[in-house]
């Protein structure tokens, strides 16, 4: 297990399973971590708030970080509500 800031784990990839904070979503778009993932491994992103509605919405407008993981075709991407109030994005990388 590897706790780091994405940038400096480029050399210890590709892995199975990332962790990624969505409240940095420069740092957690599909095409910054898609090198960084093998084929079949999982990308789990925190901190969503629920939305019921397409495109999605956070805070009056279109939620491009949700968005971009949900229509990506290098993964098939699913959001899970785990609170009321709190989702998270589990993303398989096809």
């Amino acid at each position: 297990m590897v706790s780091a800031d994405w940038s400096t784990l480029r050399d210890r990839g590709p892995f199975s399973l990332l962790f990624l904070d969505a409240r940095e979503p420069k740092a957690s778009g599909a095409d910054t971590v898609v090198d960084l993932i093998e084929p079949g491994g999982v990308v789990v992103l925190d901190d969503f708030t629920p939305c019921a509605s397409w495109p999605p919405v956070y805070g009056g407008r279109v939620d491009s970080l949700r968005e971009q993981w949900l229509t990506d075709e290098r993964f098939t991407t699913v959001e899970v509500m785990v609170a009321a109030d709190t989702a998270v994005l589990i993303a398989t990388k096809r």
